[in-house]
């Protein structure tokens, strides 16, 4: 099975920092939760209950 060559290398980096696979699976799912999340909010229009954070400048 063929991978994209960035996900493969950020793969290859976690497997040699010491994550297993079962690791890296739950940390792609709590990734695909969040963003599935953020996208149903997005398109339902949520409110948000935290004030707006003011701009930053340089």
């Amino acid at each position: 099975m063929d991978f994209d060559d960035k996900l493969e290398a950020i793969s290859w980096v976690a497997r040699e920092a010491g994550s297993s696979a079962e690791e890296l699976s739950e940390a792609s799912a709590h990734i695909a939760a969040n963003l599935y999340t953020n996208y149903f909010n997005h398109y339902a229009g949520t409110e948000l209950d935290l004030p707006a954070v003011p701009d930053l400048t340089a």
